[in-house]
C-alpha cells in the first residue's frame, strides 16, 4: 500500500512514531507500506525531512519520491533520502 505524505507532516518531529503506532495498531507490517513524498518536500526543511524519512526507513517502511524528475532532483539527493542512516 502506498500513502502520500504532505510537506507539513514531514516537518513534524513526531511523525515517524505516530505513523508506526497507527500501522501497528491495525496489525499491519510497515514492510508492506510505501510512504510517498513529493520531490519538492525533500528540498525544504531538509534536516527535519531527512530525520523523519530515516526514522521511517529504520522502522521498515518503504519510501518513494512522487513526481521524481520534475524539479530539483539528482541522484545524490535521491541517495540521501532513500538510504537508511
Amino acid at each position: 500500500m502506498s500513502v502520500n505524505l504532505s510537506l507539513l507532516s514531514l516537518s513534524d518531529v513526531h511523525l515517524a512514531d505516530r505513523i508506526t503506532e497507527i500501522v501497528r495498531s491495525q496489525n499491519l507490517d510497515p514492510r508492506h507500506m510505501i510512504l510517498e513524498v513529493t520531490e519538492s518536500a525533500a528540498t525544504t526543511e531538509l534536516a527535519k525531512v531527512l530525520e523523519n524519512l530515516a526514522r521511517l526507513r529504520v522502522k521498515g517502511f518503504g519510501l518513494s519520491i512522487d513526481d521524481y524528475g520534475t524539479g530539483y532532483s539528482s541522484m545524490q539527493q535521491l541517495s540521501r533520502i532513500a538510504s537508511p542512516s
